[in-house]
């Protein structure tokens, strides 16, 4: 079982840029320290797909 909101507004604001999980599926993409966008990932038709959320 994956971990649920391991991602705190907190740890958010201060992670560097790159691609974090929060857990079952939702994913924060930071473009630098200061900007960044949720997307959440599934699989649909066997196939991996990112949604940008927002």
């Amino acid at each position: 079982m994956t971990k649920r909101h391991a991602l705190s507004a907190l740890t958010a604001k201060n992670l560097e840029a790159g691609k974090h999980a929060d857990g079952e599926g939702l994913w924060l993409f930071k473009y630098d320290k200061s900007a960044g966008k949720w997307f959440i990932r599934l699989m649909i038709n066997g196939k991996r797909r990112e949604m940008g959320l927002g």
